[in-house]
């Protein structure tokens, strides 16, 4: 009986000896899941790194990436439409009256000039009304002289500082009608000097002159304004953009029998290059030619003052009128629009409707008289 017993015993250990065997050799389903999952992960992951490998060989085949837009707001100098900072984007201009007669050239400072005027005055001659943005760093610049009453309209229309040695008798009562902010050698020593070698060389009138560090401290005892946000009459491209129009790679504007300015187009620089008799324009401070990214001819009538001892003109740069413009070695016809003498003024296409748009640059501008010889090729 105890054998039989023991037996039995044996044979039981025996079997739960088999059976805890077998289930160590067998997983459990679980273990098998995750075992199929950790080699799922890892087949994942050599396949991820395949697919970033031919990622990047395929952005540095293409040159491709992804861009990012920028968000930051852009600034323009308001007289050249070129990127600037927000600072200089809101300067109101200065500008300047400058003489141009042969005796009083070279002059110095006018290659600072974002946009530079040449208009009639009597006898024959142009003067240069020149307006600056940054004119804080104006290096010496002149000779000064005096104004005329039609300048003036320029000046209100580009809501600009006037700068001015003396003037004509129309020309005060309309600077004291319009209040207009302006500083006058006469009157206010404080911008202005002699430079004493022009005094000596080429005579008193041709030698009024003023720097960027007079400027600023004549303005601050006037106590003007020195931000604008005024609509000024250029509007431009966001980048250069040449256009459809005759051949004009020169450019001549015979203003009198004394005065005649002539622009060749470099076509490197695309830019034009300014000449008046004869020669070369150019800025004493730097031996400079002046350049032109665009050039605006405005055909306006003008004529002899009524009973003007002097033989000053008028110019009536007011209502709408023809022009041309050239940029980039082309010409075509353009209109203008000027509501009054103390307004902005437009320019438009040919139209007359479209808005015309400048090239982001300097720009010379001739208020022209309808008699004027006007000639290009």
């Amino acid at each position: 009986m105890k054998k039989i017993t023991l037996l039995l015993i044996l044979l039981i250990f025996t079997a739960f000896l088999l059976i805890s065997c077998e289930n160590s050799e067998t997983p459990p389903e679980n273990d098998k899941e995750e075992t199929k999952n950790e080699e799922t992960i890892k087949q994942d992951d050599e396949e991820i790194k395949e697919d970033t490998a031919e990622d990047e060989e395929n952005t540095e085949n293409t040159g491709e990436t992804d861009e990012i837009e920028d968000n930051t707001p852009k600034f323009y100098n308001k007289l050249t439409g070129l990127e600037t900072t927000e600072e200089i984007s809101n300067i109101r201009p200065v500008g300047i009256m400058i003489n141009n007669v042969k005796q009083a050239i070279p002059q110095q400072g006018i290659s600072n000039a974002d946009v530079i005027y040449e208009i009639l005055a009597e006898g024959g001659i142009t003067r240069l009304f020149c307006l600056f943005t940054e004119y804080a760093s104006l290096p010496e610049t002149g000779s000064i002289r005096s104004s005329r009453d039609y300048y003036i309209d320029i000046a209100n229309a580009h809501d600009a500082i006037y700068v001015h040695f003396g003037g004509s008798p129309t020309a005060y009562e309309t600077l004291s009608a319009r209040r207009t902010d302006n500083m006058d050698g006469i009157s206010f020593d404080t911008p202005f000097y002699r430079n004493e070698w022009r005094k000596k060389n080429m005579g008193t009138e041709h030698s009024a002159m003023t720097t960027g560090e007079k400027l600023v401290e004549g303005i601050e005892k006037k106590g003007y304004r020195t931000t604008s946000d005024a609509r000024q009459p250029f509007s431009f491209n966001t980048e250069d953009a040449p256009f459809d129009g005759e051949k004009a790679e020169y450019i001549k504007a015979k203003f009198s029998y004394y005065a005649t300015s002539e622009f060749d187009y470099d076509s490197e620089n695309k830019v034009y290059l300014k000449s008046q008799y004869g020669e070369a324009h150019i800025d004493s401070n730097n031996d400079e030619q002046l350049s032109f990214k665009n050039i605006i001819i405005l055909y306006c009538p003008q004529g002899l003052v009524p009973g003007d001892d002097k033989g000053r003109l008028y110019v009536n740069f007011y209502g709408t009128g023809k022009g041309f413009f050239a940029s980039d070695g082309a010409i075509k016809n353009i209109t203008w629009s000027k509501a009054s003498r103390t307004s902005d003024y437009t320019l438009y296409e040919e139209d007359g409707e479209t808005e015309l748009l400048l090239n982001p640059g300097k720009t010379y501008v001739a208020i022209f008289p309808t008699g004027g010889e006007l000639s290009y090729e």
